[in-house]
């Protein structure tokens, strides 16, 4: 049904509007959030694609939509495009949103990049970062989006577990269980 929708708004409004846009992004948040890759990718691909050329590499929209389609690249494992997407995003939030959520997923996010290509000393510094950032603005984050503060610690986790850490990786364990039972850790 909602795929009807947007066939009818694009031939009604046109592959650029806003609306055409964001309900396209909406389609592939929604297959994302099911895994489904497969069609989640070339949605936001294409979406991202539009925006970036209509509305700029630093609009909050186009940044919103290059973490999605991050989150299908990381999703495929496809670490090398998500590095190379993610870090001009990255660039832009620490210019134009220092403080922002989003900046701190965006860091895990491209943590969680380097660290699938085994790149685990500069990975880490980003996933910690990202973790404690979304961690300290956890009331600021979309309830929909409140996962993101799990994800990334997930990823902290993983960094450890693969890099061959198991010491580091049960101590972030214990640290993130912690704080999901309410306590903040010392």
């Amino acid at each position: 049904l909602y795929t009807s929708v947007l066939v009818g708004w694009r031939r009604l409004l046109g592959e650029e509007h806003s609306d055409t846009l964001t309900a396209t992004e909406n389609l592939g948040v929604s297959y994302l959030y099911q895994l489904n890759y497969a069609q989640a990718g070339p949605l936001l691909a294409g979406a991202l694609e539009i925006r970036r050329r209509v509305l700029g590499e630093e609009h909050p929209d186009t940044l919103r939509n290059t973490n999605f389609l991050a989150s299908v690249y990381l999703g495929q494992r496809e670490y090398p495009q998500t590095e190379r997407l993610l870090r001009p995003a990255l660039s832009v939030y620490e210019k134009t949103a220092a403080d922002s959520w989003l900046r701190f997923n965006t860091e895990s996010q491209l943590g969680a990049s380097l660290a699938g290509q085994r790149k685990y000393e500069e990975a880490e510094p980003l996933l910690v970062a990202g973790y404690g950032g979304l961690f300290q603005r956890a009331t600021s984050i979309p309830a929909g989006r409140r996962s993101e503060l799990e994800n990334s610690g997930t990823r902290l986790i993983q960094l450890y577990q693969d890099w061959g850490k198991p010491e580091k990786a049960a101590e972030w364990s214990k640290k993130i269980q912690t704080i999901g039972n309410g306590v903040t850790p010392k």
